[in-house]
């Protein structure tokens, strides 16, 4: 059984620590994009089977994230994951997070 990714919205590219989560299992990585259905993470040449089912882990905004999805896709260092819901309020932290660094990073 093959699993493909269905994206409806552009991704925003980010950069912020995330956890893959699976049967005791932790991977870190970091998030370099996200859109409502899914998020790319860049890992450490660390890999997951396409299609395992997974949590996907972060802290941001004030909000503890835990978000079943599934993996979609792997390269040497990144690993593709699609929500099973659509996740718009982690989204939105998301983009707001990154607005803020830009907002200081510009004062």
């Amino acid at each position: 059984m093959h699993y493909f990714e269905h994206r409806f919205e552009k991704r925003y590219e980010t950069n912020f620590i995330a956890y893959i989560m699976w049967d005791g299992r932790l991977i870190e990585g970091t998030a370099i994009n996200i859109s409502p259905q899914g998020i790319t993470l860049k890992t450490r040449a660390l890999s997951c089977p396409a299609n395992l089912k997974v949590s996907v882990c972060c802290f941001m905004s004030d909000k503890d994230f835990d978000v079943s999805s599934a993996i979609t896709h792997n390269t040497n260092d990144t690993i593709g994951i699609e929500f099973n819901q659509p996740q718009t309020d982690l989204y939105q932290s998301a983009i707001e997070q990154e607005q803020q660094k830009l907002t200081f990073s510009a004062a």
